[in-house]
């Protein structure tokens, strides 16, 4: 019979073309679904291939991508302690097949019409950005965005504000002609850290070439290897919030929404960080959006974080 599994995967984007393979990149880049289903084959799970709830970008960095694949089993499995173990011992065993930058965090059993891009009822991207002007972690170098002037938080809060709910994006995206544009985004948080940690990265807020974190008191970290909790697990982040208005040392903007187009966050990320420096005014959200928008905005460089959810 066929049944399917459900997988948690975090990934570090760097050495990849995308989730899904990329013309551009073939023969140079793996794919990360190539990756993940090499090592479902290699462990023997199954031979068939994943669906991921959403496709990345190159580089693009996941704290928890949901994946579904269809496996075959000679009877129907039975909730308990005894699967769960079968469960877990699966999980370690793609992780063992695995290079250390994908990572299953649990496996999990599905509907057998589970589909984890179909049955995605939010997805959530992050941009991560941290100081570079007091110096940063190598995390911060591999999956921050590194900006070189102080930020305007209120300003930034009111921009993202404007993006929320349905608009046409057209100037935001790099969608086909072809293709509607207009998005539904639920909302935008924006908000200063005092610290944060992320799967696979580590701590964002340890000192340049590495070392212990600064910010929290000795052993609270757990993501320098001093004890305390343990982030990233279950795609988790560690984080405790600034001060109102405070600007750093660690930026997160977070977007959620049913559905985003190609460069659709990305480029949210860039307007919103240019009202916060200055760079533009206020007034420019509001430009874009509307009918007379005739240039998206410049780009960030990497550092997205993206996660996605399967609607209960």
């Amino acid at each position: 019979m066929r049944t399917k599994l459900l997988l948690r995967v975090s990934f570090l984007g760097t050495n990849y073309c995308g989730w899904q393979p990329q013309p551009a990149c073939a023969g140079s880049l793996p794919s990360v679904c190539e990756t993940l289903q090499a090592a479902l084959r290699r462990a023997g799970v199954t031979d068939g291939a994943p669906v991921a709830a959403g496709r990345l970008d190159k580089g693009v960095h996941a704290m928890m991508q949901v994946v579904t694949v269809t496996v075959r089993r000679s009877a129907p499995a039975v909730p308990g302690p005894a699967r769960d173990a079968e469960l877990a011992a699966i999980a370690t065993r793609l992780n063992e097949a695995l290079p250390a930058d994908v990572r299953v965090l649990r496996a999990l059993d599905a509907h057998r019409k589970a589909h984890a891009m179909s049955g995605a009822g939010a997805k959530t991207y992050t941009y991560y950005a941290v100081d570079g002007r007091a110096g940063g972690s190598d995390g911060c170098r591999r999956g921050c965005w590194v900006l070189d002037a102080p930020l305007n938080m209120a300003a930034m809060r009111r921009a993202a504000a404007a993006m929320e709910g349905e608009h046409d994006w057209a100037a935001l995206c790099t969608a086909p002609a072809s293709q509607a544009t207009r998005r539904t985004v639920a909302s935008i948080e924006v908000r200063a850290r005092r610290h944060a940690s992320l799967p696979l990265l580590g701590c964002l807020c340890a000192p340049s070439g590495g070392g212990r974190c600064e910010l929290l008191p000795p052993g609270s970290c757990g993501a320098c290897g001093e004890g305390g909790r343990e982030s990233g697990r279950e795609g988790e982040r560690e984080g405790e919030e600034g001060e109102a208005g405070e600007a750093g040392p660690v930026l997160e903007l977070r977007f959620t929404g049913g559905g985003f187009l190609r460069h659709q966050v990305r480029r949210m990320a860039s307007l919103i960080v240019a009202v916060g420096t200055g760079r533009e005014p206020e007034g420019t959200v509001r430009l874009a959006l509307s009918a007379a928008a005739t240039a998206p905005a410049a780009e960030s460089g990497d550092g997205a974080e993206g996660e996605a959810g399967l609607e209960a």
